[in-house]
This record gives C-alpha cells, sequence and structure tokens, in this order.
C-alpha cells in the first residue's frame, strides 16, 4: 500500500474561497498566488509540461466538487491545446449542466509562446459546439462566451449559440459554416468581437430581427468582406488587413473606429450615418487626405459629429495640417479633436508660418489635444489657426507621447527619442496668442 500523502498544493483549502457560483482557474488561482506560468524553453521542457499537467489534475478535483453545485460562471485561462480536449470537455460538462451562463476559455500562455496562427490547425482545442444541443438547458442558459487560441467548426444547422448576448473570439479559426449560417442565426446576440480571427466566408449582418449592437472586427484574415445593414448597431471597430467591407448600412451607428493598413476606407460610405458622434480614424495620408480635400461642403456624413480622433504619420517635411480645415467645415457640432502625429521629428530647416484667413470659424469646439508635437512649423500653425477660429474654445492641450489607439480598448505607445521634442518653441510662438478663458496644456 502506497503511503498516504499529504496535501499540501492547497486543495483542501480551495472550497471556501473558490468553489462558489464564479469560478475562475488560472495559474495563479491553481498553481498558488502570485505564481506565473514557467517560460518555455527547450531546456526546461519537461518542468513545462510538469505544470501544465498539475494545472489540470488540480482542476479536475475541483470540478469534481463542483457536481451538482450552482456553477453560473467558468473562466479557464492557461496554455491548454487539443491533447487535453478530453478534460476540457469534461469540465465543460459538469459546468453546462449546472446552470452556466457565462463561460470563459482563454487557452493562451503568458509568454505567447505557440500562440500565432503558425500553430497548426489540428493542435489547437476543438470546441465542442455539440454539448450545447438546440434542446438542451444548457444552450438555454449560455448567454456570454469567450474563446481565445481555438477552432470553431459548427455545422450551419446548428442552433445551439441561439441565446448567446456576447460572443468575443480571439485567435480562433472559424469555419465557413459557422461564419455564414451560425452567425447570421444568433438573433439575440448585441456584442460580437472577432480579433485576430481566421474568417474565409463573408461575415453577414443583414437579417431584419439581428439585435447587434456592438461590433468589433480586427486584425483578421482570410480574405474575407462584411456585409452589414442594421438598425441597432451603434458601435463599430474594424481594420482592413484583409478583410474588406461589402455594405455598410447602420443608421443608429454612434461610434466608428477605423484603422486604414492599405486600402484608405472611403469615407463616402459613412454618408448614411447621420447619427455619427464619435470618430477614430487611422489615415494612409495621400490617398485619405485626397479624399477630405475633395469632399464637398454640404456634406452630410459628419454634421452630428462630436468627437474626432485622428491617428496620422507625418514623415513628410512638406506636411501640413490645413487640410483638417475640410473636417473642421463639415463638423459643425464637433467639440474635442484629437490629433496624433506619429514618426514625426524635428526639421531644423523651418518653413514660415503662414497667416491663414479665418473664412470659417467654429463655435462648438470645446477641446484641442495635438499629441506627438516636436515644433515644427505646422503644428504651430495649425495651432495658432485654431485659437483664432475656435470662439469657444476652453483647453488646447500639446504633448510629444505618440500613444495610438489598435482597437479593443488597446493603446500602443510608439517610441519618441527625446532630442526630437521642442515643447519650449511651440510655447514661445504661442505667447501672445491664447485667448482669455483657453487654458493651455503641456504634458
Amino acid at each position: 500500500m502506497e503511503p498516504k500523502r499529504e496535501d499540501k498544493d492547497g486543495i483542501s483549502e480551495l472550497p471556501s474561497r473558490m468553489l462558489g457560483p464564479h469560478l475562475v482557474f488560472d495559474c495563479a488561482s491553481i498553481l498558488g498566488d502570485g505564481k506565473k506560468h514557467k517560460r518555455f524553453t527547450l531546456s526546461n521542457f519537461e518542468d513545462f509540461e510538469n505544470e501544465r499537467r498539475e494545472f489540470v489534475r488540480r482542476v479536475d478535483e475541483l470540478m469534481q466538487q463542483m457536481q451538482e453545485r450552482i456553477i453560473s460562471s467558468l473562466t479557464v485561462s492557461f496554455f491548454l491545446d487539443n491533447r487535453y480536449s478530453f478534460r476540457i470537455n469534461g469540465w465543460l460538462k459538469v459546468a453546462l449542466a449546472s446552470g452556466l451562463t457565462k463561460l470563459e476559455l482563454l487557452l493562451y500562455h503568458e509568454q505567447h509562446f505557440l500562440t500565432n496562427f503558425g500553430v497548426l490547425e489540428h493542435s489547437r482545442y476543438y470546441f465542442p459546439y455539440w454539448l450545447l444541443s438546440e434542446n438542451s438547458t444548457s444552450s438555454v442558459l449560455l448567454s456570454h462566451l469567450h474563446l481565445e487560441e481555438c477552432v470553431i467548426r459548427a455545422p450551419g444547422d446548428f442552433k445551439g449559440f441561439r441565446n448567446l448576448t456576447t460572443l468575443i473570439l480571439k485567435h480562433v479559426i472559424l469555419g465557413d459554416s459557422f461564419v455564414s449560417e451560425v452567425l447570421p442565426s444568433c438573433l439575440l446576440l448585441e456584442r460580437l468581437s472577432l480579433i485576430w480571427c481566421k474568417v474565409t466566408s463573408t461575415l453577414c449582418f443583414e437579417h431584419p430581427s439581428l439585435r447587434i449592437m456592438h461590433l468589433k472586427v480586427l486584425h483578421c484574415f482570410g480574405g474575407a468582406a462584411i456585409r452589414i445593414s442594421s438598425m441597432n448597431l451603434t458601435t463599430f471597430e474594424y481594420d482592413d488587413l484583409t478583410i474588406n467591407i461589402a455594405h455598410l448600412y447602420a443608421p443608429q451607428l454612434k461610434e466608428i473606429f477605423l484603422m486604414d493598413l492599405g486600402r484608405p476606407f472611403p469615407l463616402a460610405r459613412l454618408s448614411g450615418l447621420l447619427n455619427l458622434e464619435i470618430l477614430r480614424l487611422h489615415m494612409s495620408l495621400e490617398m485619405d487626405l485626397y479624399q477630405i480635400q475633395k469632399m464637398p461642403r454640404n456634406n452630410t456624413c459628419f454634421t452630428s459629429l462630436k468627437q474626432l480622433d485622428l491617428f496620422v504619420s507625418c514623415s513628410d517635411d512638406d506636411f501640413d495640417l490645413l487640410w483638417l480645415l475640410s473636417f473642421l467645415k463639415t463638423s459643425p457640432l464637433l467639440q474635442k479633436l484629437v490629433l496624433t502625429l506619429t514618426f514625426g521629428k524635428f526639421n531644423e530647416n523651418q518653413k514660415e508660418i503662414r497667416k491663414v484667413d479665418a473664412i470659417h470659424h467654429h463655435n462648438e469646439l470645446k477641446v484641442l489635444e495635438m499629441h506627438g508635437c516636436v515644433g515644427n512649423w505646422y503644428e504651430i500653425e495649425f495651432q495658432l489657426l485654431i485659437l483664432s477660429i475656435a470662439k469657444g474654445l476652453e483647453r488646447l492641450i500639446i504633448s510629444n507621447s505618440t500613444s495610438i489607439y489598435a482597437g479593443d480598448e488597446q493603446w500602443v505607445d510608439l517610441p519618441r527619442e527625446e532630442e526630437d521634442c521642442n515643447q519650449e518653441m511651440v510655447q514661445k510662438q504661442l505667447q501672445g496668442h491664447v485667448p482669455q478663458g483657453v487654458e493651455l496644456v503641456f504634458l
């Protein structure tokens, strides 16, 4: 008989603090507070695998204790692949039979080892959609699903997601029938995020009963297209990595983020968005500037716009900012303008700051933020222009930081060399031009 092993791994203490209706199984909670994944190297492969096996063993024990208890939500956050499919499926069976409404399977590794599409599909975990049969209680209750690093290949007649209101997929390979038939049938879906997903069939959101209000399609690839015709959509985030917008009709859309990665987004497609209030736009300078300069004065794209965030590369020495007047003229309700200039360097041979006639005045603009400023003539020229035409301006904020929005609430700080920053010159040039009541802030 084997000697009785002392339980020093914390399992005995876990029920009182973990075995409630909201389960979170990650490295810290299962393998010890403060513990992190081992960094994978060829020399520690055995330790790395031992850690994974120990994680699975402990979760097995915990889930056995959870049978016939209520489980409202389950989060599993650990680097697991298809070799552990049987064990993961077992956890899901217990949770789904216990009233699960929220499921998060985040099967990645903290060090980002193998968390890219270089991993073959057959090595990834296949989500067991069959556990959510159409008539099962589990499919009725489950409303929130978040999957990372796996594969979904559900057949077109699968109805197990029909009660989902939130679906978040990151680094997920999507089967064609799932994209073309299953997703459009999720009529209760209100939030959908597809991030770094492989999509090869057209994403179609055109069902008249579709409730979707918040949509993110970011960094996806596969050459597919998107068709959107929605009366409920209010926020939309998109980049054009390989997926094109074939149709966009969303009259209630209030906030949109567009990242241009090579093919300028045709701004004319925004003409039907009469309720658009917030626009964040990464610009491909040459083509997007051509579009902006050609915008007619009676353009209705931005008549309701209240906030405009522009991220612009300004590597050209001949660059200037007067084209922004076109935006201001077509955005009479604009209250906040945030301009981030990237990759700019101070030019020793500065041009003369022009005196621009203030033909157009803007009465609603309250805040101008300019980031990535290095003291070039075109920055100061634009600041002086805004100070003269924005009669309701309250704050002018100037900084040299270049933090850009990348979608999905993620911001990326771009490097900036200190010698490229010349805020003293900016302050000197603006002296005497800041009206009373305008707060000038340098960050």
